[in-house]
């Protein structure tokens, strides 16, 4: 029996998908529709040694993350990061919540979990075939589907989607980091479309704070736990990556390949 609860990663199998036809699809309809994303400079920081310890991007580039500060005041320091949009949206009649959900925002996904109304998708993408193969993945109550891609020569720094940058439209909500493994504790598990990996794998931390201990994934579709600190070395072509939060169903386990299975070492 596989306890989800602490469960980090774990490669799925028999779940082929086009991959010709994903990518001409992202880059025609999800990729023009993407912002922008950039950790915290304050990440940026607290990760720089964990940097080195995994080797993941030298030392010097590392620090030349575009990030963005505690205001949302984008610095710019040489490396872009993240294009990403979300494939969902929020429809409650909760118009705060709505608009809000509407950019993927992390926040929003671990705050209203499936409390707060139906997750829906954008008219735009209900005709593609990446739309086609997510309703069929063993999951049910999708929450999130969001879409990040990385350009050639470019890296995501050691981050947790625990939350996001709130602007002034969602403080009102007093969305509240998450301090704990608490999306996967309430049922809800992450499975990870891997597109194309722009030829570098996900380093990924094996305890929940950041230490020495980490792990590498690269494959083609696998569980993953996105509040344990991850990051991705210098890509060598487009990175395109699409993470599906929801809850599992018993068809699940028969995809799961139990020799890949990685359960998170306590602290």
């Amino acid at each position: 029996m596989i306890d989800f609860n602490s469960l980090l990663s774990a490669e799925l199998i028999n779940l082929e998908f086009d991959k010709d036809s994903f990518i001409k699809e992202y880059d025609n309809y999800i990729l023009p529709h993407s912002n922008n994303i950039r950790n915290g400079q304050h990440v940026l920081f607290k990760t720089v040694n964990a940097n080195s310890n995994w080797g993941m991007v030298e030392p010097q580039k590392y620090l030349k993350a575009d990030v963005r500060t505690e205001t949302g005041a984008d610095v710019d320091n040489g490396y872009p990061s993240w294009k990403g949009t979300s494939l969902i949206y929020l429809d409650t009649t909760d118009e705060e919540l709505k608009e809000n959900s509407k950019n993927g925002s992390v926040s929003i996904r671990n705050y209203v979990l499936d409390k707060h109304g139906e997750f829906k998708f954008f008219p735009q993408y209900e005709n593609l075939n990446i739309t086609k193969y997510i309703k069929s993945l063993p999951l049910y109550t999708i929450i999130g589907i969001r879409c990040v891609s990385l350009q050639p020569d470019t890296f995501s720094i050691i981050h947790r989607d625990d939350s996001n940058y709130l602007p002034d439209s969602q403080r009102s909500l007093k969305v509240q980091r998450m301090v704990d493994n608490y999306l996967w504790k309430q049922g809800f598990v992450q499975i990870t479309i891997n597109i194309t990996d722009g030829e570098v794998p996900l380093y990924y931390s094996t305890t929940s704070d950041l230490t020495e201990k980490f792990k590498t994934i690269n494959y083609p579709v696998y569980l993953f736990n996105d509040f344990f600190y991850h990051g991705v070395p210098i890509t060598k072509s487009r990175r395109r990556q699409i993470r599906i939060t929801g809850r599992p169903t018993n068809d699940l386990m028969k995809y799961i390949n139990n020799s890949t299975l990685v359960y998170y070492e306590k602290n």
